[in-house]
C-alpha cells in the first residue's frame, strides 16, 4: 500500500462506503462544484457523474483535473449547488481546478479514465497532492450531518425520476431530524429551503 492510498484511507474513504466530499472542477473559464460520493479502488478514486450535470459535461468537453474538497459543514455543501455565487475558492498546487476555501482536506486528482454509460460516466482520479490541517475533535451534530444528506438526496432528484417519491421522503425525514435536533436559525432555514425546492422538482417531474 503506497503513502497516498494510507492518507486516503486515514482521511476515511473506503472501497465499500461512498465518502461525500464537494468536486470542484475547471474546464476552460467555466468552474462548477458539486457534492460526490468517493470510493476507494485499488490506488484510485472512482465516482459516479450523472448525464445533464454540468459536471458532466465539462469532463466530456476535456476536464483533464480536479479537486476533492473534504468537509463537514452543510453550508459550504449547501452553497455548492444552491448558491455558488457564495463558494469562495484558492489556487490549488498541482492542478488547475481551485480549491474551496474552509475546507478541512484537499485532494487534487487527475482524471485518468472515464467510461460512459447511458445514465452517467463511471470516472476514475488518480489523487496526485493531499493536504490535510489537523483540528481539535468535535462532538457529533445530527443536524448538520442530516443537511447534507438531505442535499445528497435532492441532488438526485434530476437524475433518479423513477424513485422521486422515495428521494423525497427521505429528504423530509432528514428535515425533521434538523427541526429535531437545532434551533439554530441558519440550519433551519437551510432545510426548510431543500424541501421547498425538492417539492418543486418532483412536481415539475410528475407534470412532464
Amino acid at each position: 500500500m503506497n503513502n497516498i492510498v494510507r492518507t486516503l484511507r486515514r482521511l476515511g474513504f473506503s472501497t465499500s462506503t461512498y465518502s461525500e466530499v464537494i468536486l470542484s472542477i475547471k474546464h476552460g473559464n467555466i468552474v462548477n462544484y458539486a457534492p460526490m460520493g468517493v470510493l476507494l479502488v485499488k490506488d484510485a478514486l472512482h465516482l459516479r457523474v450523472y448525464m445533464g450535470s454540468l459536471t458532466y459535461k465539462l469532463i466530456m468537453e476535456g476536464a483533464k483535473d480536479c479537486v476533492l474538497n473534504i468537509t463537514s459543514d452543510p453550508i459550504l455543501f449547501y452553497n455548492s449547488i444552491l448558491d455558488k455565487s457564495r463558494v469562495k475558492t484558492v489556487g490549488s498546487i498541482k492542478v488547475k481546478s481551485p480549491r474551496i476555501s474552509g475546507c478541512q482536506g484537499y485532494i487534487e486528482c487527475l482524471i485518468s479514465d472515464v467510461v460512459k454509460t447511458p445514465r452517467y460516466l463511471r470516472v476514475l482520479l488518480n489523487p496526485i497532492h493531499i493536504d490535510y490541517y489537523k483540528i481539535i475533535p468535535t462532538t457529533y451534530k445530527r443536524a448538520s450531518s442530516a443537511i447534507i444528506e438531505a442535499l445528497v438526496y435532492y441532488t438526485k432528484l434530476p437524475y433518479l425520476k423513477g424513485s422521486s417519491g422515495d428521494l423525497l421522503s427521505k429528504i423530509k425525514l432528514c428535515v425533521n431530524t434538523v427541526f429535531r435536533s437545532t434551533k439554530n436559525p441558519k440550519y433551519r432555514g437551510l432545510a426548510r429551503d431543500i424541501l421547498l425546492r425538492a417539492y418543486r422538482i418532483t412536481q415539475d417531474l410528475s407534470t412532464r
